[in-house]
């Protein structure tokens, strides 16, 4: 977490002409890369506009509740207006499923918005991710301007 959010961001943020702030941020990650992305974007709603889990691995010792998603669908607060985006996506073949699951009801239980896809036959697996990478890449860009002229002016 320190790396992403210390080092990274603002190296990237520095060295390269970049929209530097929450709208133009999204984090997610595949399998125990998205129970870190839910942790990390959980945690920091003002920097992440939309965060993802393909295939998360949410396993309740993975982490101390204060940084384990499943903990945290049922505890995290979101300032007004810094809720971010959220999407969890699984095959219904994988090991994963009932863990999302969890996650799911619990943020419906809360009146927390969450895009929630099961697709069929899909495993835990490089084709199952590969498969679904555009849906991923759509999710996060989906709010992000179109055109040369919407985006801050260092990028046109």
């Amino acid at each position: 977490e320190d790396v992403i959010l210390k080092e990274l961001i603002p190296a990237v943020q520095t060295n390269f002409c970049t929209w530097e702030d929450r709208d133009g941020r999204a984090i997610g990650g595949i399998s125990r890369g998205g129970f870190w992305a839910w942790s990390i974007g959980l945690r920091n709603p003002a920097l992440f506009s939309a965060v993802g889990g393909h295939s998360a691995a949410f396993y309740p010792d993975n982490a101390p509740a204060s940084y384990n998603p499943m903990a945290l669908a049922r505890t995290a607060r979101f300032p007004p207006g810094q809720q971010p985006r959220l999407w969890l996506d699984v095959g219904d073949q994988d090991l994963a499923k009932e863990t999302l699951d969890t996650v799911r009801e619990a943020l419906a239980g809360r009146e927390i918005d969450l895009t929630y896809t099961v697709i069929p036959g899909g495993e835990h697996t490089n084709v199952y991710w590969a498969e679904n990478a555009s849906a991923y890449l759509a999710f996060y860009g989906a709010l992000w301007p179109k055109t040369l002229a919407d985006l801050p002016s260092c990028l046109q």
